[in-house]
């Protein structure tokens, strides 16, 4: 019971700190005021459980009043990118400017702290917000429920693949606000893992039936492996550990991967 209570607390808590949802501080939030990245890790992974959910429900209202797949795709996009304040776009358009336009990894961190954004970043953003709308609205257009569970799969498992990064590399600096949250025991992130893999077989399963559903989530986990593997080179190449704004980058990156792996299914599965 005290397990259950405290990964309540942790989620509400993370919703307040991952969303712009207008959720009150709980009292036990100033007596508990410390963030454990053991804590955060698995609460943080199923927040996207609600980011997803609303984005799908939006684009499910959307296409019933007559909205077009693609329109409906843009709008869902829109709110879930509102909803999180652009948390995770900004971490993905921050690591492509300093990526991109850094000569040496000082200068490449400075750079991804510099609240500016640059051609890097607003081509990156472009890229990917793009391709997901558009591999949403595919999956919208073929079965608007299963564009609910697309986005909640997505989400979930995108979310689940940045803790893993968090447990893996070390943090590039120790002023970040991910050094100071800490880094998740490879406990912690193998059980965030096991969460969203689970809510995400779970969303599948309802709309795509069992056999699809299993499909979609291993090429996923294929799709979303292989981006975050990437990643975590890449990271390691130039700045030679993680930051905030890479665990967002990846979380984009992932979220992509699956979208385009679930549109790519599209003629197995409908």
């Amino acid at each position: 019971m005290t397990f259950l209570a405290d990964f309540v607390f942790d989620f509400y808590r993370t919703l307040r700190f991952a969303t712009r949802l207008p959720l009150p501080e709980l009292a036990r939030e100033v007596e508990d005021p410390i963030v454990s990245a053991d804590r955060f890790a698995p609460a943080f992974a199923t927040s996207g459980v609600v980011v997803g959910g609303l984005g799908g429900l939006i684009a499910i209202l959307a296409v019933t009043v007559g909205v077009t797949p693609l329109l409906a795709a843009l709008i869902a996009t829109t709110a879930m990118v509102l909803v999180t304040g652009a948390l995770h776009e900004d971490g993905l358009a921050d690591c492509a400017d300093g990526f991109g336009g850094g000569r040496d990894r000082d200068r490449k961190l400075e750079i991804m702290r510099d609240s500016a954004i640059g051609t890097y970043g607003v081509l990156a953003l472009i890229l990917s917000v793009g391709a997901r709308v558009a591999a949403l609205a595919a999956i919208v257009a073929a079965s608007p429920a299963l564009g609910l569970a697309a986005l909640i799969a997505s989400q979930t498992t995108s979310r689940s693949a940045s803790m893993w990064v968090a447990s893996r590399l070390p943090h590039a600096r120790p002023d970040g606000a991910a050094a100071r949250l800490g880094r998740p025991s490879g406990q912690a992130a193998g059980l965030s893992l096991g969460l969203g893999l689970a809510v995400s077989l779970m969303a599948l399963t309802v709309a795509a039936g069992p056999r699809a559903g299993v499909w979609m989530l291993l090429t996923a986990i294929l799709g979303v492996g292989l981006v975050t593997a990437l990643v975590m080179r890449a990271t390691k190449r130039h700045i030679g550990g993680q930051t905030g704004d890479v665990l967002g980058a990846n979380q984009q990156l992932s979220d992509l991967a699956a979208l385009l792996i679930f549109s790519i299914s599209l003629p197995v599965i409908v």
